[in-house]
């Protein structure tokens, strides 16, 4: 039970819709190789990590962000308007919830989609932040230890594989976070203000 309440916010991921998937897989990991194949290009993987480099960078453009994603939460769940509370259109978003114990496939409302989107960033962004500062601390010294160990590659080509291990899932989190944030800036800017 406990650990079902602290994942609630990626509850977001398990929304049905059509098109949904294209949002939350496709086009972040289509950002994601196009962003490694730039830094495989551009960027010497050893920048990769260090206490100044790429991934820095992005922390600390992204640690600014929970405080953000939780005022549009509250404002989102204390907007008083009452077509926010309609079901969203078919094909409508729809989850599966437990009720009194029981699964329940429900459709969802704007209010209850946004809420549940700014919560997933809320979560997503905090967990990146987590993560980066761990890569941060970590890589480096797995860099140092597996120079003297690395035998069956090249000491480089030991060294850049390591760096995209490494980047691989901390780059798709982060494109996962700006994609989500663009579709949430559409709902509130826009879609949210025409008529079904």
């Amino acid at each position: 039970m406990i650990l079902y309440q602290l994942l609630r916010p990626y509850a977001y991921l398990q929304i049905e819709h059509p098109k949904k998937y294209i949002y939350d897989w496709v086009i972040p990991f289509l950002l994601t190789a196009f962003f490694l194949v730039i830094c495989l290009i551009f960027v010497d993987y050893d920048n990769y990590f260090s206490s100044s480099g790429l991934i820095s960078k992005f922390l600390d453009f992204v640690e600014i962000l929970p405080g953000f994603y939780i005022a549009a939460l509250a404002a989102i769940a204390t907007f008083q308007r009452n077509d926010i509370d309609q079901h969203m259109p078919n094909p409508a978003p729809k989850l599966n919830i437990k009720i009194k114990g029981k699964d329940q496939n429900i459709e969802l409302t704007r209010r209850r989609f946004l809420c549940m989107l700014f919560s997933f960033l809320t979560a997503h962004t905090i967990i990146f932040a987590i993560l980066a500062i761990l890569l941060i601390q970590i890589v480096p010294e797995t860099m140092h230890y597996t120079s003297q160990r690395c035998l069956s590659l090249s000491w480089v080509d030991c060294r850049m594989t390591i760096s995209i291990i490494y980047l691989l899932p901390i780059s798709f989190i982060f494109w996962q976070i700006i994609t989500a944030t663009f579709h949430g800036l559409y709902y509130l800017g826009d879609r949210l203000h025409q008529p079904d």
